[in-house]
């Protein structure tokens, strides 16, 4: 599970079955996601776009194909033919990653006019791309980090995820919805003041890596996060019941929301190391 290597330091190592276990954990969440992103992508691309279409294509297959090959495997595989699958995937996450920034460069320098992926959508799916990629690397290289600086960095990721989610809820909606964009806009707000607490205390290292510290930090993004996963749910059921105006494919808003109780789990799972399960 992410995070489960924080309870330890590098030059403890991993057992190769907690090794095996997040392995998994990690390509099965991720490589998903990464799929899910190539058809968000492809959605987004005009008609004559057909490169572009093409690549998101292959990547779509590859990521389809990496995810059912996880599943293939369970917590008691060789933890050296794991080590080479996450060698695999790291290469794709890396390919996938340079595809995202190409369509980046492209829509900045206006050479997609009236295509519909935003420049931050498509920023957004190369950090999580970068970040799964690293994943991986820490993985096979055992280099761990240790909880303080974990659950700091973990949690800057991915508040600045949460937040750019509630600005592309409140852009997809339509304007005509009015006080779902206004609760989107609040979402937005909250983040954005959540983000800007997280990297005042990343920059407060190592003094503010204290344990009361962290233990209210993590409480305090647990409440928003919470609350943003539970109207993500609710974003969710309707746009399938197709009981709101919106351009967001119901699988995007059930995407969102997978990311929010992924994110819930990772606070849990550090609230319990930091302090000793006693919670």
């Amino acid at each position: 599970m992410n995070g489960d290597h924080t309870s330890m330091h590098a030059d403890t190592g991993v057992t190769s079955g907690l090794f095996v276990e997040r392995s998994l954990n990690e390509i099965r969440f991720w490589a998903r996601i990464m799929k899910e992103h190539s058809l968000f992508l492809r959605l987004g691309f005009r008609a004559e776009d057909t490169q572009l279409i093409q690549e998101a294509n292959q990547f779509y297959r590859l990521f389809e194909q990496i995810e059912q090959t996880a599943h293939s495997f369970n917590n008691q595989t060789d933890p050296e033919q794991i080590r080479r699958f996450n060698s695999e995937v790291q290469l794709a996450a890396t390919n996938i990653f340079a595809f995202k920034r190409k369509v980046l460069g492209l829509i900045l320098t206006c050479k997609l006019p009236g295509a519909n992926n935003f420049p931050l959508l498509v920023d957004h799916t190369s950090r999580e791309a970068n970040y799964f990629r690293k994943r991986l690397m820490e993985l096979n290289e055992g280099k761990l980090q240790s909880l303080p600086d974990a659950i700091i960095k973990e949690n800057v990721f991915f508040l600045r995820i949460m937040a750019d989610h509630a600005k592309f809820i409140g852009h997809l909606l339509d304007p005509s919805e009015r006080k779902l964009v206004d609760l989107a806009r609040n979402f937005s707000n909250d983040f954005d003041q959540l983000l800007y607490q997280a990297r005042d205390l990343e920059s407060m290292r190592p003094q503010s890596q204290t344990v009361p510290l962290l233990d209210q930090f993590l409480d305090q993004n647990r409440v928003s996060v919470t609350s943003l996963r539970d109207f993500k749910r609710t974003a969710r059921d309707l746009i399938e019941q197709c009981k709101i105006k919106s351009i967001i494919h119901p699988l995007l808003a059930d995407h969102v929301f997978r990311e929010a109780d992924r994110f819930l789990e990772i606070i849990d799972m550090f609230d319990a190391h930091l302090t000793g399960g006693s919670r």
